[in-house]
């Protein structure tokens, strides 16, 4: 189950960049507190004045997020199947896609939710696979969700490349053909692939004991629960700010991102916007799950600090998730489950320690938060940047 919270606010009209203090307590905690941590962040009296992407801070109106990537196939409803289908279908155009399975076997057998890929071009169509995220299935939505996301990052154990003559069809992947899901667990997988022609997907559930191939073309659509969370959307990714970095400087202390938002106040990140092609309707992907951010930060150290925190605070209830960080050169320096040891994170007065960047004294310090909102989690959430001197305890 998925919640959000929409924040109305009153913008004041100023051509000033404020930043929150960051109290001496705050510090303290950072800097006793392993990374993945939760701590108590009400001190920090957050308010939209510091939120970077949405704030009416100088220069706001150039932080909107620029979409890119390749199509996204997201299949989640119905979320609880309650008898065995097809969940998806949509032709996708060669290139780059990505396909999310989000399902929960709501009936009292063992089943598989699986995929299947039909070249419907008069080409021979070569699939490539470029990550594969696939966890075991669970009946902790929550937890699962994460460790999806984290496992997409890791990417590990991609399918075979796939030469598919015209006309012909196979399994997305077979190891996702025979995972078995019981009753009331979750399957959450992710692909990333590459066709050079045009290909049909069909995501599916059928009984764990059916042959997949030879009973996909006889199946019909499974009732949809209503909640319209399946669509295809022409892209998969989010960069921030419009494709460069965001300077920021420790001078300014604490500001935040807000990712994910349902309604929003701005357009800065608004839900991806694509087609239910089932029956060709407009759907928005309320919480851009399955979508990969990107947000590079060039830091200047005014203040003499020498670290920056990012802390993740939920801001609509009950999140988990996973966060990694990049350096300049390219390579990951950084990352992390949130929280670490708890099921969740989920007071907006508290803050899980996602990542410490060290600055440089002598130039500009580069990083680049990746992240993708995870399944079944509440949004939206703060990113915050919080700058201070492991010497200050």
């Amino acid at each position: 189950m998925k919640y959000y919270l929409s924040l109305i606010v009153s913008v004041m009209v100023t051509s000033y960049i404020f930043a929150a203090p960051v109290s001496e307590q705050i510090v303290s905690e950072i800097n006793s507190s392993p990374l993945g941590s939760v701590i108590d962040i009400s001190q920090l009296q957050l308010s939209k004045t510091f939120d970077i992407l949405n704030g009416n801070i100088s220069g706001s109106a150039n932080m909107s997020f620029s979409e890119n990537g390749g199509t996204l196939f997201y299949s989640d409803d119905p979320e609880t199947v309650k008898s065995c289908g097809i969940l998806y279908q949509d032709t996708l155009p060669a290139g780059e896609d990505r396909i999310y399975l989000y399902h929960v076997n709501g009936t009292s057998q063992q089943a598989k939710v699986t995929a299947v890929l039909k070249n419907v071009s008069s080409y021979m169509n070569t699939v490539t696979f470029l990550r594969k995220s696939l966890p075991n299935p669970s009946s902790n939505y929550l937890s699962l969700g994460a460790s999806g996301v984290a496992l997409y990052y890791q990417n590990s154990s991609l399918p075979s490349t796939l030469q598919l003559n015209p006309g012909e069809s196979a399994l997305l992947d077979s190891q996702l053909d025979n995972t078995v899901v019981n009753p009331s667990q979750l399957l959450a997988a992710i692909y990333d692939i590459e066709s050079t022609q045009s290909l049909e997907v069909t995501s599916l559930m059928v009984t764990f004991s059916e042959d997949t191939l030879a009973k996909w073309q006889t199946l019909t659509v499974s009732p949809k629960d209503g909640s319209n969370r399946l669509g295809t959307f022409l892209v998969n990714s989010k960069n921030s700010p419009i494709g460069v970095p965001y300077t920021y400087s420790t001078s300014e202390q604490a500001k935040y991102f807000e990712i994910a938002s349902n309604t929003k106040y701005t357009t800065n990140d608004l839900p991806l916007q694509g087609v239910d092609a089932q029956n060709s309707a407009p759907v928005q992907l309320l919480g851009n799950y399955g979508v990969t951010y990107s947000i590079p930060l060039q830091i200047s150290n005014d203040a003499g600090d020498n670290q920056i925190a990012v802390l993740l605070c939920p801001r609509g209830g009950a999140y988990a998730g996973y966060l990694q960080v990049v350096e300049g050169n390219g390579d990951v320096v950084s990352t992390q489950m949130i929280p670490s040891g708890a099921t969740s994170i989920s007071l907006p007065t508290q803050g899980a320690i996602a990542a410490i960047l060290p600055l440089s004294t002598s130039k500009m310090s580069n990083y680049t938060l990746q992240f993708m909102p995870a399944g079944s989690t509440s949004l939206p959430i703060w990113l915050i940047l919080v700058p201070f001197n492991k010497e200050s305890v």
